[in-house]
């Protein structure tokens, strides 16, 4: 793989790291309640209601699945460079994973406990030991992995909206949480007013969660699946312009967009209703999100694969290629901008408010990441990633970087 196609996988993961903190920052800035019920925060402009339809069905959890899947074309790479050279990538890549799960931690039980770091550091472990079958079997098998977590809730959800439709009486009601008072949310509010010390039982309780269970049942399957698709799409030349990119786009789109565009704004004519959530929604989100996912990376290589925007293209290439330290980075200025030993504005701001504040930080990231570019070759903490398993610096300026 030529240099140009190193720049463009870092090109869309550039693009990907920064679509995630519009999803992101709701996470560390709101009650989660909030994030599907807005209305429990009070008031909730036509502005507001723009921002959640636009991050809602557009955005959430469908750049998540492209990040993974650039992992597991990551894991192809490493995977290559060391076959040039007539070497294992066994041991390499057990201190790469163990060095990123380390980082991971570090994130999740100091800054957020909404780290991926440590779940696609072990996802990528199992990817990592499937690298080598067949790409129809990587392929067949990612799919597998990928459906299975959700079957549970697909059935679920079907079954509550038959019941709705028959008019059948025991439907799932609506829980006392869904339309929380505002006493009750202020608490939650309150909650993450404390200083860092205060908030940290929450926080380790959280991550540990999400690495436990919240691991075994959902994101070991999906990521693993995920993972193993990007592996077998790296090796059969989908991103060097030999993938049926328009028949992706128009699958994708076909079935995402409105899949997901119409049941997130029937969702909101509904007042959030929680049996609307719970059926229409969830069953459309699952279909949606895999589906534009699809075709917004489809849309990136075929971008990738062009000579248009070549400048944007170059500048998105190193935010990419910086991606674990903005992210990092994405969590520290949110946790300070939110949290009680920061500015303390947790809850204290809409949606419209927060798409700005994204905004500017997106920016100033970008500015960042050009600057940073201009003397070195590898970002901070990807420097510190690979002094770790690698065993050298590479930091120095125009030195070639060979590994994803």
């Amino acid at each position: 793989m030529g240099k140009s196609r190193h720049m463009n996988l870092d090109m869309i993961r550039g693009v990907v790291i920064l679509a995630i903190l519009f999803i992101n920052i709701n996470y560390l800035s709101t009650p989660s309640i909030a994030r599907y019920n807005p209305l429990v925060l009070g008031d909730f402009s036509l502005f507001d209601q723009w921002v959640w339809f636009f991050e809602y069905s557009l955005i959430k959890q469908r750049f998540m699945p492209i990040l993974a899947v650039m992992f597991g074309v990551g894991i192809c790479l490493f995977s290559q460079s060391y076959f040039r050279r007539n070497e294992s990538p066994v041991a390499a890549y057990l201190k790469r994973s163990v060095s990123l799960i380390v980082i991971g931690l570090a994130h999740a039980y100091l800054i957020w406990d909404g780290d991926i770091l440590v779940a696609y550091a072990i996802c990528g472990l199992f990817a990592f030991f499937a690298r080598n079958l067949a790409v129809k079997w990587l392929v067949s098998l990612g799919v597998v992995l990928i459906i299975t977590p959700v079957v549970p809730d697909v059935y679920r959800a079907i079954s509550e909206l038959i019941a709705v439709s028959s008019n059948i009486n025991d439907v799932t009601t609506t829980p006392d949480f869904w339309a929380t008072d505002l006493k009750k949310v202020d608490e939650m509010v309150r909650a993450y007013d404390g200083s860092w010390l205060s908030l940290t039982p929450a926080r380790v309780e959280t991550a540990l969660s999400r690495q436990t269970s919240d691991l075994i049942y959902f994101t070991l399957w999906r990521c693993t699946g995920l993972m193993l698709i990007g592996i077998a799409l790296a090796r059969s030349g989908f991103f060097e312009g030999e993938g049926n990119y328009q028949v992706g786009l128009a699958i994708g789109l076909g079935i995402g967009l409105p899949a997901s565009t119409l049941s997130s704004y029937f969702y909101i004519q509904s007042g959030f209703d929680y049996q609307f959530f719970t059926t229409v929604l969830s069953l459309c989100f699952y279909v949606g999100t895999l589906s534009l996912a699809y075709a917004y990376l489809c849309l990136l290589v075929l971008w990738g694969c062009s000579d248009q925007f070549l400048k944007l293209k170059s500048a998105l290439a190193k935010v990419g290629r910086v991606a674990l330290t903005l992210y990092i980075a994405q969590s520290l200025i949110c946790a300070f901008i939110f949290y009680g030993w920061g500015l303390g504005l947790y809850g204290k701001v809409c949606r419209g408010e927060l798409f700005f504040i994204t905004l500017v930080i997106l920016a100033i990231q970008f500015i960042f990441a050009q600057v940073w570019f201009r003397r070195f070759n590898s970002g901070p903490l990807e420097y510190l990633w690979r002094l770790c398993y690698r065993g050298k610096p590479v930091l120095k300026q125009n030195e070639a970087i060979t590994d994803s």
